[in-house]
């Protein structure tokens, strides 16, 4: 395990969302945040199936 994100409550999590993530599922912003460190480093993002979707994809791809 490279990073941990623990998930609180929904009023937790709304209140640290920026302008970005707000518009993202839920599942994204917390993927985006889990691979922020590597951005940039044209890495492959290797995820368990809760995150595995087309959308979580294409929002990855222009981090790099």
């Amino acid at each position: 395990m490279l990073q941990l994100h623990l998930v609180t409550t929904v009023a937790d999590q709304h209140a640290h969302l920026s302008a970005d993530e707000s518009r993202l599922l839920h599942k994204t912003t917390v993927l985006h945040r889990l691979v922020r460190p590597w951005a940039g480093t044209e890495r492959i993002v290797c995820a368990d199936s809760h995150f595995a979707n087309v959308k979580v994809a294409l929002s990855l791809k222009p981090a790099g």
